[in-house]
């Protein structure tokens, strides 16, 4: 009986640490994974032309089947959470810390560029469900981290709220 409750402790105890070292990546480590896989990132009506993070910053030139350029910025330092559905992952940010312009290139439309517009919330495509599922747990990892890093600067200033 002693040994089936050691060996039934022992499993628990490798599994959990198992489970806690695969989450251990620092915010470097999981950006470059982004990075690395970037060219995942896109659907049939957008093809990326760059999906880059720099430091804290995710930039996104995109331009649809009309030419039409959008380009998005997105400080990932404000990255609260993260939803991953099939084939798209939603990154919700704590306040307005998306920049997003649109640049008209074709030559039917009159060239302009818009204002610069703010927003919360930023979406991509990932045609593949298993990189989806991957990129997306990426992202969940650089929510965790930020939240962390936040938390930890406002114990820091000394703030009490």
């Amino acid at each position: 009986m002693k040994t089936i409750l050691l060996s039934l402790c022992l499993t628990i105890t490798f599994f959990c640490n198992a489970q806690d070292a695969s989450n251990d990546a620092t915010w470097e480590e999981t950006i470059q994974f982004i990075n690395k896989h970037s060219s995942k990132l896109g659907d049939k009506y957008f093809r990326s032309d760059l999906y880059k993070i720099t430091g804290y910053e995710l930039e996104n030139n995109m331009v649809n089947r009309h030419g039409v350029n959008h380009k998005k910025t997105v400080d990932l330092e404000y990255l609260d959470t993260v939803k991953v559905y099939e084939g798209k992952i939603e990154l919700y940010l704590t306040g307005n810390y998306r920049k997003w312009y649109t640049k008209y290139t074709n030559t039917e439309l009159i060239l302009r560029t818009d204002e610069l517009a703010y927003s919360d919330q930023f979406s991509f495509y990932v045609s593949d469900k298993e990189w989806c599922k991957r990129i997306g747990k990426a992202f969940q990892h650089l929510a965790y981290l930020a939240t962390k890093k936040r938390e930890e600067a406002r114990k820091a200033s000394g703030d009490k709220f």
